[in-house]
C-alpha cells in the first residue's frame, strides 16, 4: 500500500467518517496523474493443462493475417484479442535436465526455474524458484495477493506433478508452495457468501461513498477558504484526491454478480472436471470483478492427468484404454498414443479433440472477461491470461515449440491478433519477463540463467 493512502485515511477519519466506512475508499484502481482519466488495474491469470498437443493444432500464415486450425477454431471470436506463440521452448529445463522430458516440466512453467533433483520415479523435477504470479503477489493490496486453484489436486501425490504456483525455493525434500484450493463450494463460500457480495448492497455502499465524498467535498472547500496560502494547498490537494475518488467511483460497476454456487458438483468427481473448470473460471473472473485479488493461477489438474477421462465428450472417449494410466482412455493415454497427429486414426483424432476441447476452456475464460464491462471497454482489456501447456508434443513430451496463447492487451501493453512465430526457439523465460513488465514490474529477468529480457515484438 502506498503512504497516500494511508494519509488519506487518516485525513478522512479526522473529518469524522467512521473508521467502519474507510475501507470502502480504497479502491484498487490505479490513481492518476492529475487530469487523467483513471485506470483499471491490471490482472493476469494462468491456466495450465498437460499432454501437449499434435501438429494439427498449430496455425498458418502470417504474422497478421493467419488462420486458425480446427484445434483453435474456439477462438475464432477472439482472433484480434489473442497471441498465438510458435517456438517457445522450456530452455531452462533443457539446459538444467537434459534427458527430462514434459512430464517434469510443471514446476519451470511460471518460474522458468532453476528446479531440483526429485527422486520420484524416472524424470521428475521440483519446484526451487518463485513463479510470476508470485512474485506479482508481493505487491499486490488486493484481499486476497493471489488465488491458486486446480482441479482434483489433493490426489495428487507427486511434488513434482503438483504446483503450478510457488512461493520460491523448495524447503529440504517439499516444494515452497501455496496451497491449491480445488474445492469449489469452499471457494465460493470464501469468496462470495458474505453480503457484501449482494448486487444490491453493493449499489448502497457506492451511493454511501459518492454520497461522503460529496460532502468532505464541501466541507474541505470552506474549510480551505478560511486558511492561509500554504495550507489551502494542502487542502486544495486533499480536494483533489476527492474529486480523483469520486471519478474512480464512477468507473466501478456494481452489476457483477457472480453465479450461484452450484452445488450439485462434486469436486473430486472426475465426471464433473468439465463443469469445475467452468467454475472456477467463473470465480476467477468474479473475484477480479468484484476487487478481491488481481492474480490468479488454474492447473487442470497435473502433469500428466492420469485421472482425466473425457466423460462430456461422448462417444468413445469414456471407454476401455490400453490400461497404462487408466482402465479408462485417461488424458496421458491420449497424449501417447495422438502421435504427431499426422496419422488421421481414431488415436490422433481423440487427441485432436480433447486439445480442441481445452481450447474452448480458454475461449470460454475470453469469453467471461469480455462480458465485465470496465471504463469504456471490458476487463479483458485489462488483463493478462495466459493458457499454458507443460509440453510441446504430447507423444514425444518434447519441451519445445510449447502451444501457448496469451489474451488481452494487458491496458494496452500488448499488441494482440497476431501470430508470433520463432524458427530458432525462444525461450520462455523472456515471455514471462514481458508479462511482468505489462503488470507494472521492472523486471529485466526471471528465472534461471541468462536468457534475456522481454520481447519488444510483443508491442
Amino acid at each position: 500500500m502506498s503512504n497516500d493512502k494511508y494519509c488519506r485515511r487518516s485525513f478522512l477519519r479526522a473529518l469524522g467518517i467512521s473508521a467502519m466506512l474507510l475501507p470502502m475508499f480504497d479502491l484498487e484502481f490505479e490513481k492518476p496523474a492529475r487530469g487523467d482519466a483513471p485506470k483499471a488495474p491490471k490482472r493476469f491469470a494462468a491456466l495450465c493443462w498437460p499432454e501437449g498437443v499434435t501438429n494439427n493444432y498449430w496455425p498458418t500464415g502470417t504474422e497478421t493475417n493467419f488462420q486458425l486450425t480446427d484445434v483453435l477454431s474456439p477462438l475464432a471470436p477472439h482472433k484480434q484479442d489473442i497471441l498465438v506463440f510458435d517456438g517457445l521452448d522450456n530452455r531452462a529445463m533443457m539446459d538444467q535436465f537434459p534427458n527430462y522430458g514434459g512430464h517434469a516440466a510443471l514446476p519451470y512453467i511460471l518460474t522458468g526455474g532453476p528446479g531440483k533433483y526429485l527422486l520420484y520415479g524416472d524424470d521428475q523435477a521440483m519446484g526451487d524458484s518463485i513463479s510470476l504470479d508470485q512474485e506479482l503477489a508481493k505487491t499486490q493490496t488486493t484481499p486476497y495477493k493471489s488465488l491458486v486453484l486446480g482441479i482434483d489436486n489433493k490426489h495428487e501425490g507427486n511434488p513434482g506433478s503438483k504446483y503450478l504456483s510457488l512461493s520460491g525455493p523448495a524447503v529440504g525434500d517439499q516444494p515452497n508452495a501455496p496451497v491449491v484450493l480445488d474445492d469449489v463450494h469452499a471457494i465460493y463460500k470464501q469468496l462470495f457468501s458474505s453480503a457484501s457480495m449482494d448486487p444490491e448492497y453493493l449499489a448502497k455502499v457506492r451511493a454511501e461513498r459518492k454520497s461522503i465524498l460529496d460532502h468532505v467535498g464541501k466541507d474541505l472547500e470552506r474549510f480551505g477558504g478560511r486558511m492561509g496560502a500554504e495550507s489551502k494547498q494542502k487542502v486544495d490537494l486533499h480536494l483533489n484526491s476527492v474529486r480523483e475518488l469520486e471519478q474512480r467511483l464512477d468507473a466501478v460497476g456494481t452489476n457483477y454478480k457472480p453465479a450461484p454456487d452450484d452445488t450439485t458438483i462434486d469436486p473430486y468427481n472426475v465426471q464433473h472436471y468439465d463443469r469445475i473448470a467452468r467454475a472456477q473460471m467463473d470465480m476467477i473472473i468474479g473475484a477480479f470483478a468484484s476487487g478481491q485479488t488481481n492474480i490468479a493461477t488454474l492447473l487442470m489438474s497435473n502433469s500428466h492427468n492420469n485421472m482425466w477421462v473425457f466423460y462430456w465428450l461422448g462417444g468413445d472417449f469414456a471407454q476401455a484404454g490400453d490400461g497404462s494410466f487408466n482402465p479408462l482412455r485417461s488424458h496421458h493415454e491420449l497424449g501417447h498414443r495422438g502421435g504427431d497427429g499426422r496419422q488421421n486414426n481414431d488415436d490422433s483424432r481423440r487427441k485432436d479433440t480433447v486439445d480442441k476441447y481445452f481450447v474452448s476452456l480458454f475461449a470460454y475464460f475470453i469469453e467471461k472477461a469480455k462480458a465485465v464491462p470496465e471504463l469504456g471497454g471490458t476487463m479483458l482489456d485489462n488483463c493478462c491470461l495466459l493458457a499454458t501447456n507443460v509440453m510441446g508434443n504430447g507423444a514425444s513430451h518434447q519441451n519445445t515449440r510449447l502451444p501457448w496463447i496469451l489474451a488481452g492487451s494487458c491496458g494496452g501493453f500488448f499488441r494482440t491478433g497476431r501470430l508470433i512465430k520463432w524458427t530458432n526457439g525462444m525461450p520462455h523465460n523472456r515471455l514471462l519477463v514481458s508479462i511482468g513488465n505489462a503488470m507494472g514490474h521492472s523486471m529485466t529477468s526471471f528465472g534461471a540463467g541468462n536468457y534475456g529480457g522481454a520481447l519488444p515484438e510483443l508491442r
